[in-house]
Formats: C-alpha cells, structure tokens, sequence
C-alpha cells in the first residue's frame, strides 16, 4: 500500500507541473516608478456640430453684479462632464465673438432677427462649425500605462450638462445633452502607450431647447519621467 501511494503522489505532482506549463501565467504589473517616472493618462470629451434651433431664455435681461455687469442676449456656455466642471473657457463654442470667447444668443425668443442669429431666424449654429475639446481630466500612475487601464473605460449615462455662465453670479442651466451607454476601447501599442477614440456619436434625445451636438470620448496616455 505504501507503494501505491508513493506512485499516486508522483502521478499528481507530475500533473500539476504539466498544468504549468499549458496554463498561462497571469502578467505581472510593471512598476513605472521603478524605471525613473509615472503613467500619466489624459482623458477629454469634444464636441461637433453644435446647434441650437429651439427656445433658450437665460440671458434676457441686463444684470450687474457689484461693478461686473452683462447685458442680454449673448453668453458664453460651460459644460459639466465626466470629466470636468464648467469654467469661463471655450467648452462649448457658439458664433458671437464678445470678451474673447464664441457666445450663443441665450434669450432666443426676444432676439431673433438680425444680427442676432447666424442661421436663420431663431436658429444658431457655431462658427467656426469644428470640433473642440468640451472637458478633460489628467490622472497619474505608479504601474506602466497598460496595467492602469481597461481594455474598455464604460460610460452609463454619458451627457454633457451645459450652462450660460454668470461669473460672479449664479450660472443659468441651459440643457443636457444625453449620449446613452458609450463603450471606450483602449489598445496599447505597449506598456507605455495606450490611446483609444469612440466614434462621433449622436444624441439619444432632444428637448425644445432644440440644443444639439455630436460628441466623442477619448484618452491618451503616455510614460512621464521624473
């Protein structure tokens, strides 16, 4: 008996190194610290095509605030995105240059002849019409590139909440333009450089506002050394 299970134990220990050797080991994270630097990943959001054909009314009247004032209709847009918040920059472009930013005539149903549209009456698009970048988020890693990310980065939800900034005043809520279930691959050329584009996509829906865009996600990602 004792034979016996002496052979059974070889039998098994044989097995298991034959297991080995077919199984294939899981790839053990590269430490980027380790070789003098960090992953630095860079995540943004664009837009394109951005249109306003509905009724907008948040920019109808003069208002001061202390000795700041703006006057109706134009107003630069901000956006809130995974990615970032609003800010006084050039998120969400329109076709009136005023104070160095492309602004939207944000009180569409007082101001509607003219001047005041570059579409047709009550209809608006951006000019120049191109893409911009609406949002980007910055993150950093002590692994290689490829083992910080997914192979897909999923969205559930993803939209883009625009707003008429007020700065110093409360900013107005305009709309939120809704893009569904947005799947983001992410392929690597190696363990340092990772990159990855959705298609444009298109808005799940409309409201009256009649505000529209396309929009695309995308990230880069690069070794920074120290």
């Amino acid at each position: 008996m004792k034979h016996h299970r002496i052979c059974r134990g070889a039998a098994v220990a044989a097995i298991f190194a034959a297991a080995l050797l077919i199984a294939p080991l899981e790839p053990q994270p590269i430490e980027a610290q380790g070789h003098g630097g960090y992953c630095r990943v860079d995540w943004h959001v664009k837009s394109r095509l951005r249109r306003l054909t509905g009724t907008v009314m948040v920019e109808c009247g003069d208002e001061c605030v202390g000795v700041w004032c703006h006057s109706a209709p134009f107003g630069n847009w901000g956006v809130d995105s995974v990615f970032s918040e609003r800010h006084d920059g050039a998120q969400f472009r329109g076709w009136k240059l005023i104070d160095g930013h492309r602004q939207w005539n944000s009180c569409t149903e007082q101001y509607y002849d003219g001047p005041w549209t570059n579409d047709g009456p009550r209809k608006q698009k951006a000019d120049p019409d191109e893409a911009e970048n609406a949002g980007g988020k910055t993150t950093e890693s002590p692994l290689a590139c490829a083992g910080s990310l997914p192979e897909v980065r999923t969205f559930t939800n993803a939209q883009l909440k625009l707003y008429e900034l007020d700065f110093p005043g409360y900013d107005d809520y305009v709309t939120t333009l809704r893009y569904g279930t947005v799947n983001l691959r992410i392929d690597c050329s190696d363990a340092w450089t990772c990159s990855g584009e959705t298609p444009w996509l298109t808005q799940t829906w409309i409201d009256s506002t009649g505000v529209s865009a396309d929009a695309k996600y995308g990230v880069k990602s690069r070794f920074v050394s120290y």
